[in-house]
């Protein structure tokens, strides 16, 4: 793949979600194997057609609109991740939480008004349940928990894994016949956005993730993680995690686990149209993940992306 198909490629992805890229974002973000110098995207984009706007670029196919339509989702964006910094100071004291990360389209900054705040979170192993129902406990008592019908705004509490299984290969779509990837999780991955990240959590994860920099060569983690700023914790906040740790952390913790596991499962389990019941990857169960996009999308976006690239004859 040359370097032209691996530009236009890049912006075809971003197309999906209207979200035209700065030329940094593109050189980060470029879906390309090998490391290609900032300055020969410029000279790329200028040579291939590619749209501008006010130092966005984007597709020549896509609206000449695009470069406002992300300015003014920037605003509502800000809005959001005020809530979910908020949502996140909430529980920062839940014990064995490790990682609260903001993901899907409101980390790629292309979030609609009326969507929600989708978390990704990674607690400490033997402790998932607990951890979930602790989390989702204090977000509805203060009404930023997502439920039903009422959405915007909200937080979407529908992913956990434990910090001692952290490699997501096995819930990603397997390469089409195309050679593609699962395009959404490896952008997904690159993506999170962390709002408390204890103990080196977000390192740990993009290194047991590092297959999906294979198809992002510019995109380096270790420099993003220097740029990101988390939210201020109280440190009172922090001794309050370690001790409800110590305290849990023993034979009532498993108890308390097992106890909380059963009354999840037993509400999981009432809904017999869940996709829980396809054992595929779009809704996961078990001690190490609990995974719930019953609207699992990331097959249409491959499929959309592919779409847009064959339009391209690229």
């Amino acid at each position: 793949m040359d370097l032209g198909e691996a530009v236009k490629k890049t912006l075809a992805f971003f197309e999906l979600f209207k979200h035209p890229l700065t030329s940094f974002e593109l050189h980060k973000l470029l879906y390309c194997e090998k490391k290609i110098d900032l300055s020969e995207i410029v000279l790329q984009v200028k040579q291939a057609g590619i749209q501008e706007a006010n130092g966005f670029f984007f597709l020549s196919s896509g609206s000449s609109d695009l470069h406002l339509e992300r300015q003014d989702r920037a605003i509502s964006n800000d809005r959001k991740f005020v809530l979910a910094r908020r949502a996140a100071r909430l529980i920062s004291w839940v014990p064995f939480v490790r990682l609260v990360a903001v993901c899907n389209t409101l980390s790629f900054e292309a979030a609609d008004k009326g969507s929600d705040i989708d978390f990704f979170i990674i607690t400490r192993s033997c402790r998932i349940w607990l951890a979930r129902f602790l989390v989702s406990a204090i977000l509805s008592i203060f009404n930023l928990r997502r439920r039903g019908y009422d959405v915007t705004d909200k937080i979407c509490l529908s992913f956990f894994i434990s910090d001692d299984d952290l490699d997501l290969r096995k819930i990603a779509l397997p390469i089409d016949a195309q050679g593609n990837p699962d395009i959404y999780l490896v952008y997904w991955i690159s993506n999170l956005i962390p709002l408390t990240n204890r103990g080196k959590t977000l390192e740990k994860f993009w290194q047991a993730n590092d297959w999906a920099f294979a198809y992002l060569a510019d995109f380096d983690w270790q420099e993003k993680i220097k740029n990101l700023r988390e939210i201020n914790i109280w440190r009172g906040l922090n001794w309050t995690q370690d001790c409800l740790e110590r305290n849990l952390g023993n034979y009532f913790g498993d108890c308390l686990e097992k106890f909380l596991k059963k009354i999840q499962l037993f509400k999981i389990l009432r809904h017999q149209q869940s996709r829980y019941f396809e054992q595929g990857t779009a809704v996961v169960v078990n001690d190490k993940m609990l995974k719930f996009h019953e609207e699992d999308r990331r097959e249409f976006f491959r499929n959309k992306w592919r779409e847009i690239c064959v339009g391209l004859n690229i």
